[in-house]
Order: C-alpha cells, then sequence, then structure tokens
C-alpha cells in the first residue's frame, strides 16, 4: 500500500466533506445565534484556518515534504476533534436536531481524521530517506495562490459567522 498517496487523498476527501458543512450552507443549517459573537468567531476562524492549512499540506505531501505529512497527523486529530465534539453534543450546541446528512458527513469526518493520524503515521514510518525531498522551490504564482486562499478564507470566515449568528 501507498500510504503517502493515500493519505493526500483522505486528507482531499477530508477537506470536502468539511467544506459542505460550512454553517449556512448546503448542509449546516442548525441555528447557533445562541452563541456570544467571540465564540462564533473564533470558531469559524479556527475552521478555515483548519482548511487552508490542510489544503496547502495537499501540496507539500505532492512535493514529498516529510514536515508535511508530520503536521498532516495533527490536523488529522484536529479533524477528529472538531466532528467528535459536535456529535457528543460538546461544541457547538444547538437546539435543531442534527440532519441525517450532517450526522453523516460528521461521523465520515472522525473516520478520515483518525485515519489521516494513521496514514501520516505510516507514510513517516515506512518511506525511504530517499522519498523525501529536502528542499523545494516555490512558484511566485503559488504566493498569489497563496494570498487569494487568504482572501476567500476570510470570505468564508465572515459568511459562516454570519450565518450562524443570523445577522
Amino acid at each position: 500500500m501507498n500510504y503517502a498517496k493515500s493519505t493526500i487523498y483522505v486528507l482531499i476527501l477530508a477537506i470536502i466533506t468539511l467544506a459542505w458543512m460550512v454553517p449556512g450552507g448546503p448542509v449546516e443549517t442548525r441555528d447557533f445565534s445562541h452563541l456570544a459573537p467571540e465564540v462564533a468567531w473564533s470558531f469559524n476562524i479556527f475552521l478555515t484556518s483548519l482548511m487552508l492549512v490542510a489544503i496547502a499540506l495537499v501540496y507539500f505531501m505532492f512535493k514529498k515534504q516529510r514536515w508535511a505529512y508530520q503536521l498532516t497527523g495533527v490536523v488529522g486529530l484536529a479533524f477528529f476533534l472538531v466532528f467528535l465534539l459536535d456529535l457528543a453534543k460538546i461544541f457547538p450546541v444547538s437546539p435543531d436536531p442534527m440532519s441525517t446528512l450532517l450526522f453523516v458527513l460528521e461521523i465520515a469526518g472522525v473516520v478520515f481524521g483518525l485515519l489521516l493520524s494513521w496514514l501520516s503515521y505510516q507514510a513517516i514510518r515506512l518511506s525511504e530517506q530517499t522519498f523525501w525531498v529536502s528542499t523545494i522551490t516555490i512558484p511566485n504564482s503559488l504566493l498569489f495562490i497563496g494570498i487569494g486562499m487568504l482572501i476567500f478564507g476570510a470570505f468564508v470566515v465572515y459568511f459562516a459567522t454570519a450565518s450562524t449568528l443570523r445577522f
């Protein structure tokens, strides 16, 4: 089994799964207007940052950066905890019931999170030293893409928080 490639593909699935659950989006329609604005902003900044880091990690894993696989293990645990806390009704808590689709996606998110941590560990443990690339050149276009992602992330945070707080 190619653990390195499997890690990348599972991370992409985890990103897509979480992207579907943006508050106010097609799946996450529960009411969180009772949350304090600071809590809603903080949570949405965390989730959006998690997504942006995960997207960047996909690129660096394709470039065979060992540190990216190490960080993916941590990101996998973050995905796992986010979904587990929601499923356990610890945070965030909504008076509205979770839809069936949201429940299924969150279960998938828990599985993807655990699988990511395990796969990234296996990729690091089992890949030959010659697999890893010690340095890479980052093209200038990637800087513009990164700035675009940050701007897009700011819009996502605003949209998600506006939907969460219903303003």
